[in-house]
């Protein structure tokens, strides 16, 4: 005679759920904001084939937008350190 296996009823918290939305979205959200990069390196290095610029200068013009960019990074997610 076969025995007859019970099934264990899994209960899930509502911390596990609100844990679990979290992670799926950050995953979505990395995975968007990485596709974003990628696009856009790709139209920065079509317009840096096609401007033509002196690269010297075109060197100056990236260094002051990264520049620009960690001081905003800097305010926003440090509190204007």
């Amino acid at each position: 005679m076969a025995k007859k296996v019970r099934k264990k009823t899994v209960v899930i918290t509502d911390q596990q759920l609100k844990d679990a939305a979290y992670k799926r979205m950050a995953g979505v959200y990395e995975k968007h904001l990485s596709d974003e990069m990628g696009q856009l390196h790709n139209r920065m290095v079509a317009f840096i084939a096609e401007s033509r610029l002196p690269l010297p200068h075109l060197i100056s013009v990236l260094d002051i937008l990264k520049a620009e960019a960690v001081e905003l990074a800097r305010k926003r997610y440090l509190g204007g350190k």
